[in-house]
């Protein structure tokens, strides 16, 4: 592999660097490469966040911040009594 300097574009990847099972079809079901997500269909909402445990949007100030206020949010609007905002809901046969 060539070296490059820190800040300069990596190596462009070709079809001549990657296998043959990198090109192959992935036969694998959804509901196994999605871990997690098969129990989406049994509750009430499902709330999308894409501020991981360790996004700087959940700790690094007084309040969450992006999506992790987003999620934070949902889950206190149906303790209040109010209709959540952002949230998803899933049928059973979403993920084949």
């Amino acid at each position: 592999m060539e070296r490059y300097w820190p800040g300069a574009a990596p190596p462009r990847v070709t079809s001549a660097d990657l296998a043959l099972k990198d090109l192959e079809e992935d036969r694998t079901p959804r509901r196994e490469r999605l871990p997690g997500t098969e129990g989406g269909a049994y509750f009430e909402y499902v709330i999308p966040n894409y501020d991981g445990e360790d996004s700087d949007n959940w700790e690094a100030f007084y309040c969450p911040l992006g999506d992790a206020r987003r999620a934070f949010l949902a889950v206190v609007a149906p303790l209040r009594g109010e209709s959540p905002t952002g949230v998803e809901r899933w049928e059973e046969d979403l993920l084949p």
